[in-house]
């Protein structure tokens, strides 16, 4: 069967750079593919020279069968989100979705229906009077969202569309990525340089580094088998970052924990003639097993939050099935930043965890002395 998009031996150099080295993949009809790198790896090159923006050195693009190369952009039939939105600043979010269309001349009527339809599914229909300047962030990476796929094209190309988003909105925004590939089963390319956007998204990912291809495969082989230490490190820096982030957290439960020991058991044990390391593994430990327990199961929920394995293993399942208050504590303060929000919070959880050692310390305390009293 013949690839939908397919790009051979794919070449751009400018003067002695090799933004794009010798590249060839292919892209099935209706298929979300994600092409994964740093900067400078050659993914937005490789978008421009599809959409007929950049001339490639050498090599070809096919599309449909036909071959692109002495095809003019305008021509092309392929529509593109831009990184920066390139929205028009003196039109309307109406006008700007709608602009595509009053260019091939539609009526107005069939213009109103599908920006109205298109701003609906995007959820950019209640600011359609509005100037670019008047919306946020992720109000203008929707318009320019539904810009891109308010006409029927053969191709969707999008550069990194919510890379400047903050990182509630990107968590949201996967989602809503997903739902509307689903829903419109159109062919898209999608360049970011986020693993997680990439696992969560892409039907497959192509890994690009300094203008070469390091590896291609589904969400579940690149993250299980990555084929060189390239793709590993992209997966381990996101672990790296991870832990980093989750050990103020582990850290304050800890310390929870700690202060709600009785000082007189310390006391007691230095009676009985306890060392200082018998203290800690008789006494300190064995107190804290509740508290470690709680920190393991958290630590189990994390693992399966760092990479949305919901979105990737149900095609964009709710992105909080598997919060607690605790990941919603954390994610309000590592991801939405919402400071106030995260200390109510975590004074919230101190107290819990403070009760649930006091009942513990009871626990353990009245048990004691019915072992004293037999």
């Amino acid at each position: 069967m013949e690839p939908y998009l397919e790009v051979r031996n794919l070449k751009k150099y400018f003067k002695k750079v090799k933004a794009v080295d010798d590249i060839s993949f292919s892209c099935g009809e209706g298929e979300l593919l994600v092409i994964l790198g740093p900067s400078g790896a050659g993914k937005t090159t490789t978008l421009k020279m599809i959409a007929g923006i950049v001339e490639p050195t050498d090599g070809e693009i096919y599309l449909k069968g036909e071959l692109l190369n002495p095809i003019e952009p305008q021509k092309r039939n392929i529509s593109m989100v831009f990184e920066e939105y390139a929205l028009y600043p003196h039109l309307t979010v109406f006008k700007n979705i709608a602009s595509p269309l009053r260019i091939r001349k539609m009526s107005e009527e069939e213009i109103k229906k599908r920006v109205t339809m298109i701003a609906e599914m995007v959820g950019i229909h209640e600011h359609l009077h509005k100037y670019p300047s008047q919306v946020s962030g992720g109000q203008k990476q929707r318009t320019a969202l539904a810009r891109c796929l308010v006409r029927e094209a053969d191709l969707y190309l999008l550069d990194e569309p919510i890379a400047h988003l903050d990182a509630k909105l990107r968590h949201r925004m996967r989602g809503e990525f997903k739902r509307i590939h689903k829903e419109l089963g159109k062919t898209m390319v999608y360049v970011t340089h986020d693993f997680r956007e990439a696992l969560a998204l892409a039907d497959r990912i192509i890994v690009l580094n300094k203008g070469k291809i390091e590896q291609i495969g589904t969400p579940e082989e690149v993250f299980e088998k990555p084929v060189n230490t390239f793709v590993a490190t992209l997966l381990a820096s996101i672990l790296i970052m991870d832990t980093w982030q989750w050990t103020p957290f582990v850290a304050l439960v800890l310390l929870a924990g700690l202060s709600s020991i009785p000082r007189q058991v310390y006391e007691a044990a230095n009676v009985d003639g306890a060392s200082s390391w018998q203290i800690f593994w008789r006494v300190t430990m064995l107190l804290l097993r509740p508290i470690f327990t709680l920190v393991v199961l958290l630590r189990i929920i994390f693992i399966f939050k760092i990479f949305d394995p919901v979105y990737i293993l149900t095609g964009g399942g709710p992105g909080i099935s598997t919060e607690t208050l605790s990941v919603y504590t954390y994610y309000s303060g590592f991801k939405h930043f919402n400071i106030g929000r995260t200390a109510a919070l975590a004074v919230l959880q101190l107290v819990i965890i403070t009760i649930i050692a006091q009942l513990y310390m009871r626990f353990v305390m009245k048990r004691r002395e019915e072992v004293q009293r037999s």
